[in-house]
């Protein structure tokens, strides 16, 4: 359908070429002959260096030929061979039978150069042309010479040769051919558009950026900058796309946010202008931050992770950002969408542009279409199909070839572009890309004649479509991530597809909303993994990692100050653009994991050594060092491996920052022996903090009972021994008592007068030193007792 505001600037430009090639024709069958050239582009300088001459489509004007028009068909003819070309005769032939099915064009342009050409409607023949050298010739066509009648059901392509002989006449002498160009004239002699029914090309381009170092920001800012630079292959796909409201975009929210808060002008540039292409009444899919390989993901078990705020919050102040999706807004809008049932993608809800405008900063991610997953191979197997769903991104781009996995298996058959797939997690709605078109549209440069296989393809499926069939026409492209188009032959070619007729420019999400397609299709294979994707060990190791910067930032109270400074580089390496970068993509695993690591032991358990415990209940030590600039809140949480300790209680503690802290965590003993005991921080969630710490408890529950009823005795046996010792000694045979000494009991016997007695009276015994020091000792005791 004609948009005449887009065309503005375009027509200016076709008329000074129209002027410029019509004004040397001459009236009838003429040719332009301009000076030849050396060849310079590289596909005539591929037909020099293999000797062969070609004839390549330059223009075709008009695209869409009616009655009373003139065609205009000029070629650029190089002689590749090694010999002169005395008297080149550019034939232009013309298959008069209306091709009705995809099949009749694939067979037309798959002809060889001795098949069937048509019968000639036009012809010039030229001066000499040198070996090595070009030409551009231009033949014009009336049409109404080309008797294809002027009834409605007469409309469609027809097949249309530009054949090169020297001299010859290439239909009675097949062999003197020296190059055939087969492309499509587009018959349309209607006036009444109303009796057509249109069929609708939905375009889908995705906006990915380069393998980012996210573990180093200042490379990765580089990067970044470097791949947003004007000429650049992203400068190209928003310059070439920017413009066309109809064009959908799929874009890596980071890329853009990264982008726009980059120190570089142009970098900065770039993502304003994706930001005011976006409310253009663009539909725009936000994909996984990082372009996250869905593939990957699925072969290791894991759900697609969508990334944070942080990481898809863009700085778009200056510029107008927004989405229509052309479905009905979700009433409350989350960052993290769940399948639906269909697995439909989900809008989200519609902001004024004047709004967004003024905001310091907008979330991509939020406030554009969500729900799409765009995996990394054309035909993807049914565990990523299941793992999209899963992850909340239902609706799937697919682009499969004529035959295998997800083709169609009647020929020919007019279908939608949503198919349905059934998985474990749910149905997916599979947005199913037409190969030929997509592979057209995404050449760098869209020639003329792939504009002709266009508008060939395109009439085709509306004149079936007109014959009885069930189902909407509808062809969706597909666009590759590594497109680099320019701007100006595939703007220009996509206008001239939608001034057809039959052709209507749509949005994505309004084919997604088409019911799914009747036609049946072959399935998905089971499993297919890619030798280039992300090694599963390492996804594991990703989203762990993931999981424990989640955990460890409950611990904390300012969370973006831990989460932000991993959180990219624990996404990127698992990104679609990394297959090609295998080798950085490994060193960026291991610097994501090593920065975790530091990460998560800043807060951790102070090893400790055997604690003895004798008593029933006790508190063991435990230590708790914080390294952050914050203070954490923590609790302790410990686990013994043996019943004979139990543990009562957790504690919480605040760790201030750069400081330890000792808690004692309060167990009891019930039994005796050694126990295993390990202690694990935990956030306020419950969630595991850190690696755990294990230490020894040699558990003796009642000793010290024991000890104390020993220590007991003991000092009651020393106090019986000491008393009885007592006893003994005043017992001894060496104390004089009264019933032994008489002389004691005479009353007023003088005590002096006794003793000097008792020394001079023999003994019985020999006396040594030592049993006299101790008769000494005991009379002197003696002495003090009485």
């Amino acid at each position: 359908m004609t948009h005449p505001t887009r065309h503005a600037a375009r027509g200016a430009a076709l008329l000074v070429a129209a002027a410029v090639t019509l004004g040397g024709a001459l009236p009838g069958f003429a040719a332009a002959r301009p000076a030849d050239a050396p060849v310079a582009a590289s596909g005539t300088a591929d037909a020099v260096a293999a000797h062969r001459a070609t004839v390549t489509l330059v223009t075709m004007t008009p695209g869409v030929v009616r009655p009373g028009a003139d065609v205009t068909v000029t070629v650029d003819v190089v002689n590749g061979t090694r010999a002169v070309l005395d008297a080149p005769v550019v034939t232009v032939t013309l298959d008069r039978y209306r091709d009705t099915a995809r099949s009749d064009l694939s067979a037309w342009t798959g002809a060889g150069r001795g098949d069937e050409i048509g019968s000639v409607v036009g012809r010039t023949t030229t001066t000499a042309l040198a070996p090595g050298r070009s030409r551009q010739v231009t033949v014009t066509v009336d049409a109404d010479s080309l008797g294809l009648g002027t009834g409605a059901d007469v409309w469609g392509p027809r097949g249309l040769a530009v054949t090169l002989t020297d001299g010859a006449d290439p239909t009675t002498a097949p062999d003197a051919r020296l190059a055939v160009l087969r492309t499509f004239l587009l018959w349309y002699p209607p006036t009444d558009e109303s009796d057509v029914r249109a069929v609708q090309l939905a375009v889908a381009v995705p906006v990915t950026g380069p393998p980012v170092t996210a573990s180093e920001p200042e490379a990765a800012a580089a990067e970044i900058s470097a791949a947003t630079q004007p000429g650049t292959r992203l400068d190209h796909v928003v310059a070439a796309t920017r413009d066309l409201p109809d064009v959908s975009w799929a874009v890596d929210p980071a890329l853009v946010a990264s982008a726009s808060t980059s120190s570089d002008a142009a970098a900065r540039t770039w993502a304003q202008q994706v930001c005011a292409g976006a409310s253009t009444g663009r539909t725009v899919y936000a994909l996984p931050a990082y372009d996250a390989d869905v593939a990957a993901y699925a072969h290791s078990g894991h759900r697609v992770p969508s990334g944070g705020p942080t990481l898809t919050t863009a700085r778009c102040a200056g510029s107008e950002t927004g989405s229509t999706s052309g479905t009905t807004p979700t009433s409350s809008p989350t960052s993290a969408p769940t399948a639906t049932p269909t697995g439909s993608a989900t809008a989200s809800p519609s902001r004024s542009s004047a709004n967004l405008a003024a905001e310091p900063s907008t979330n991509l991610a939020r406030v554009w279409t969500h729900g799409l997953a765009w995996p990394a191979e054309d035909v993807p197997d049914l565990a990523t199909i299941t793992t999209a769903v899963d992850s909340g991104r239902g609706t799937v781009v697919t682009v499969p070839g004529s035959t295998g996995a997800l083709s169609v298996t009647e020929d020919d058959a007019v279908s939608s572009v949503v198919s349905t797939v059934s998985t474990s997690a749910g149905d997916a709605r599979l947005l199913v890309a037409d190969g030929t078109v997509s592979r057209v549209l995404a050449h760098d440069e869209v020639s003329a004649q792939d504009t002709q296989l266009l508008l060939a393809t395109t009439a085709v499926l509306s004149r079936a479509d007109e014959q009885g069939s069930t189902e909407r026409a509808t062809l969706l492209a597909a666009m590759p991530r590594d497109w680099d188009p320019d701007p100006t032959s595939w703007g220009a070619a996509l206008d001239d597809v939608d001034d057809a007729p039959w052709v209507r420019l749509t949005h994505l999400s309004t084919v997604v909303d088409d019911a799914p397609s009747a036609v049946p299709r072959q399935g998905p294979t089971a499993r297919s993994k890619n030798a280039h994707e992300l090694p599963a060990s390492s996804v594991d190791a990703l989203t762990k990692a993931r999981s424990q910067v989640a955990a460890f930032s409950g611990v904390v109270t300012d969370r973006a100050a831990v989460t932000t400074p991993t959180a990219a580089a624990l996404l990127s390496p698992a990104s679609v653009a990394f297959r090609t970068a295998r080798a950085a993509r490994a060193d960026e695993v291991t610097a994501a994991l090593r920065d975790v690591d530091a990460l998560t032991s800043s807060v951790s358990v102070v090893p400790g050594s055997a604690v003895n415990l004798i008593s029933s209940r006790a508190g063991l030590p435990v230590t708790v060092r914080n390294t952050l600039d914050q203070p954490v809140t923590v609790t302790i949480s410990m686990k013994s491996s043996d019943p004979k300790l139990v543990v009562e209680g957790s504690p919480t503690v605040v760790v201030p920052a750069g400081r330890d802290r000792t808690v004692r965590v309060g167990v009891r003993a019930v039994g005796n022996g050694d126990v295993g005991v390990t202690v694990q921080l935990r956030s306020a969630a419950g969630r595991p903090v850190g690696d755990s710490s294990s230490f020894d408890v040699r558990v003796r529950a009642g000793w010290e009972a024991v000890g104390t009823w020993v220590v007991l005795v003991l000092l009651g046996a020393a106090f019986v021994a000491g008393i009885w010792r007592t006893v003994r000694r005043g017992r001894s045979s060496a104390r004089t008592t009264r019933r032994d000494s008489p002389e004691a009991e005479t009353a007023g016997t003088d005590t002096s007068e006794l003793q000097a007695r008792h020394r001079d009276e023999p003994s019985d015994t020999t006396t040594t030193p030592e049993s006299e020091d101790r008769t000494s000792h005991r009379d002197t005791r003696v002495d003090r007792t009485r």
